[in-house]
């Protein structure tokens, strides 16, 4: 698989082609919300076989996207459906990430002229065999183990974070508006705005073959990591950085502590 940063570069910029093919204009704004939640949803789905080798583990998506009312329902139907339409992405993005198993995935995309009450789409996923997925990557998948960061220097929205998904994005804001109006990237470690020498995509962290690893991203200020008391050189391009419990990450002039648990 790409490392996850181009993944999420590929989705911007499929996006940005979007917005303008849709009936002569502009897609509408929400149906690109809607289709970034989507896509990003997908790409945590995909797991790590081992080797570098990776699985989207499931034979059938199923994904119904529901319109506020009749209204809505031609502009969503047409960003959806049609030409570009979001099974066809869903396939684009399988095959970007180096999912052997993108050919054999199914994927069913309706729109319902009224929506369910906070809920804009819903997912059904059904499993791929077994003999699939064996198929697509022999080696067993890695589970991830429990981790945290802890701010210790820099205002932030929050003073420690557990770590629920496969990439962690760092930077300041907990939004990054893209040139669509749209939102191009969410912070999980997310500074104030006060925090002038963070980036507002500074860096993340991804979980890829076993490891955690830390990426710079972008910003003046480079990505630091220290590790005894040692500095640790982090690529501006390439695989990142190995991240190990206890250590240090300077963004700017915040500090945050990664550990990793049991």
């Amino acid at each position: 698989m790409k490392p996850l940063q181009n993944i999420d570069r590929w989705i911007g910029k499929s996006l940005e082609r979007l917005s303008a093919q849709i009936a002569g204009g502009p897609q509408p704004k929400e149906a690109l919300e809607i289709r970034r939640e989507i896509l990003n949803e997908i790409r945590d789905k995909i797991e790590p076989r081992g080797d570098g080798e990776y699985v989207f583990p499931f034979q059938e998506l199923f994904i119904h996207i529901y319109a506020v009312d009749e209204e809505q329902l031609p502009s969503f139907e047409a960003a959806f459906l049609y030409e570009g339409g979001l099974e066809q992405q869903v396939k684009e993005l399988l095959t970007e990430a180096g999912c052997k198993s993108a050919v054999t995935v199914t994927v069913d995309v309706t729109v319902n002229p009224f929506a369910e009450e906070g809920e804009p789409y819903v997912f059904e996923y059904r499993s791929l065999p077994k003999g699939l997925v064996a198929a697509a990557s022999a080696p067993v998948a890695v589970k991830r183990p429990a981790a945290s960061i802890q701010v210790l220097k820099g205002a932030a929205e929050k003073s420690e974070y557990q770590f629920a998904k496969n990439v962690v994005y760092l930077g300041r804001l907990k939004e990054v508006a893209s040139r669509d109006g749209g939102v191009r990237r969410r912070n999980d470690v997310a500074f104030d705005d006060t925090e002038g020498t963070v980036s507002r995509e500074h860096a993340h962290i991804a979980f890829e073959d076993g490891k955690f690893r830390l990426f710079h991203d972008s910003g003046e200020r480079p990505t630091r990591l220290f590790r005894d008391g040692r500095a640790v050189p982090v690529p501006a391009i390439g695989r990142g950085a190995q991240l190990r419990s206890g250590d240090e990450i300077h963004l700017g002039e915040a500090r945050l502590k990664f550990e990793i648990g049991e």
